[in-house]
């Protein structure tokens, strides 16, 4: 992609990464002079990307075609409004994994206790002071399956005031081996 000569009045120049697909926008209004790199704006990303001048020339093509280059132009006038939308899809994913993740450790809380014979008496906010269980030193691995424990799912058994192991582990049955 050359960058001199725009073929609009702003000087946007707008390519596709031929490795990536990526579209960048060279905009003259936002680029320092003087750089050794050239700064584009990635329209995937929405964040600056720097380039060697001969790789902009050899890997980036020109968008030529007129319905993609008034896309992406549209898209780099509005791409704080996009970002923004983008970041609040993905904390909302997020959200929906962390929850997902929750509710299947609370299924494994259970499981854990039902294979051990012993009563569900549900879970405490481990931020919470604790309430039940014994008052010895925390471990600092579950007791079943080894995993470092670091409190990730945020709750105690209510029946030994022990943290929740992704696995679903708590102090309420012995370690395996030690039955």
């Amino acid at each position: 992609m050359q960058l001199q000569n725009g073929s609009n009045d702003d000087g946007l120049r707008i390519g596709r990464h031929s490795v990536d697909g990526d579209t960048l926008v060279y905009d003259p209004a936002r680029s320092a002079a003087g750089s050794t790199n050239v700064e584009l704006f990635s329209l995937t990303q929405f964040r600056k990307r720097a380039f060697p001048q001969r790789v902009v020339e050899a890997r980036i093509e020109e968008i030529v075609d007129p319905a993609q280059r008034a896309e992406a132009e549209a898209r780099y006038r509005d791409w704080a409004a996009l970002k923004a939308e983008r970041d609040r899809e993905l904390e909302r994913a997020q959200e929906t994994s962390v929850a997902r993740r929750h509710e299947h450790i609370l299924e494994n809380h259970r499981r854990f206790l039902e294979g051990n014979g012993i009563a569900y008496q549900g879970v405490q906010d481990s931020a919470t002071k604790v309430t039940g269980g014994s008052r010895k030193r925390p471990k600092s691995a579950c007791s079943r399956c080894t995993t470092p424990l670091d409190d990730f799912v945020g709750l105690r058994c209510v029946a030994c005031g022990a943290v929740l192991c992704s696995c679903g582990a708590c102090a309420c049955a012995p370690a395996r081996g030690t039955e």
